[in-house]
C-alpha cells in the first residue's frame, strides 16, 4: 500500500481554495438504536444504522493575506452554508455543510491560528 504525505492536502470552501492550510479532518459517523431484548441470547446488543453525520475541521495560519471568518465574501460568516472540498492529494471528498465556529489561538512562540469547525448536511462524495 502506497502511503501518502500530507503536504499534497488542500481545502476549498465555496469555490474558493484557502491559503495557509496546516491540517484539515473529518469525522463522518452513523447514529445507532440499540434493539436488544432482555432474552436475547449471546453477549453482544444489537443495533439498528440510523442517520448519518459529519463534522469537520480546519486549522489556517494567519497571516496577512487572510481575512477572518465573517469579514470576507470568500469565507462568509458563522452559519452560511457552502460547499466544502477537501483533498489529501490523491483523493477528493465534497460536500456541503454550515461554519459553525471560529476560534482564534495565540501563543508567544508559534504564528496566530484560525480553527473552523463545520457540520454537514449532506452526504460526502468521493472522487
Amino acid at each position: 500500500m502506497a502511503m501518502r504525505h500530507g503536504k499534497a492536502g488542500s481545502l476549498t470552501w465555496t469555490s474558493e481554495t484557502q491559503a495557509n492550510i496546516s491540517s484539515w479532518s473529518f469525522d463522518y459517523t452513523v447514529s445507532l438504536t440499540e434493539t436488544t431484548a432482555m432474552d436475547s441470547a449471546g453477549d453482544y446488543k444489537d443495533y439498528l444504522a440510523g442517520f448519518t453525520d459529519w463534522t469537520a475541521t480546519v486549522e489556517i495560519r494567519v497571516d496577512s493575506t487572510n481575512v477572518l471568518m465573517g469579514t470576507s465574501t470568500v469565507l462568509g460568516e458563522i452559519g452560511d452554508s457552502g460547499v466544502l472540498v477537501f483533498s489529501d492529494g490523491t483523493n477528493t471528498y465534497t460536500a456541503t455543510g454550515i461554519a459553525t465556529d471560529c476560534a482564534l489561538a495565540v501563543d508567544k512562540e508559534e504564528v496566530v491560528v484560525a480553527t473552523y469547525s463545520f457540520e454537514g448536511n449532506s452526504k460526502f462524495v468521493v472522487g
